[in-house]
């Protein structure tokens, strides 16, 4: 492959430097029929900690009901195209890769009363849409089979 092509394509979807700094966005959480059954707002601030580059990224879920939820990732490269993550309640050794102009990764996390083998998958896709603005989907499924999808848009700040 040419090797332009991939320094594009790396080039597509930087997740450790997009999310340096702050963004804001807002998304909603669909059904599996797609009716909306959430609206959120999400801001984030990443900053680079440690020796060995590592991001830490704090991403905030503010839904329309009023719950808050935190999330604090732990992001570092993990070689050409991927990253390795890490999250309180994820766990750690998540890998996600770079193909095709997305990121992809998933992961299970305990979600309410879902623990066990009842714990939900979130499977992510983040586009680049312009250097300021991500596009992120994350379809939920629970012991294989959908239950939920989420769509979110992050504008950077500043």
């Amino acid at each position: 492959m040419d090797a332009r092509l991939d320094e594009a394509e790396d080039a597509l979807v930087p997740l450790d430097t997009f999310f340096i700094g702050q963004t804001t966005g807002a998304g909603v959480a669909r059904d599996v029929f797609g009716r909306i059954v959430r609206r959120f707002r999400v801001d984030t601030r990443g900053a680079r900690e440690g020796a060995y580059g590592a991001m830490v990224l704090d991403e905030t879920f503010s839904y329309d009901d009023g719950e808050v939820e935190a999330l604090r990732w732990a992001i570092m490269a993990g070689g050409p195209r991927r990253y390795v993550l890490a999250e309180a309640q994820a766990g750690a050794g998540i890998v996600a890769q770079s193909h095709d102009a997305d990121l992809t990764f998933a992961y299970r996390r305990p979600f309410g009363a879902l623990r066990g083998v009842r714990t939900p998958r979130f499977a992510v896709r983040m586009t680049l849409m312009s250097p300021s603005t991500m596009l992120k989907s994350v379809r939920v499924t629970l012991l294989g089979i959908p239950v939920a999808s989420v769509t979110a848009v992050h504008q950077r700040r500043g």
